[in-house]
């Protein structure tokens, strides 16, 4: 029989998920903003720079939201809610 996933192995998977992201998007930010050096043009040097901000606040928005907790979506029936009352 295939052992069940417990919610410990799910949040663990998805934080490891949620930092190889995070990692990737300062590692893109990273190399756009290297690009934007030897950009020629003021307007592509700009645009690259513009692109590295973004990839690093999606980055920071990644971080913020693994510092609030997990959410999991999950909502209890109304039924079920109102037998503690």
């Amino acid at each position: 029989m295939a052992p069940i996933a417990t919610a410990d192995a799910i949040d663990r998977a998805s934080t490891e998920a949620r930092h190889e992201k995070r990692r990737r998007l300062r590692e893109l930010a990273h190399w756009y903003r290297e690009f934007a050096e030897r950009a020629g043009n003021p307007v592509i040097w700009e645009a690259r720079l513009r692109t590295a901000k973004e990839l690093e606040r999606e980055a920071d928005t990644l971080k913020e939201g693994a510092a609030q907790g997990r959410e999991t979506g999950f909502k209890f029936p109304q039924e079920y809610s109102e037998i503690d009352k």
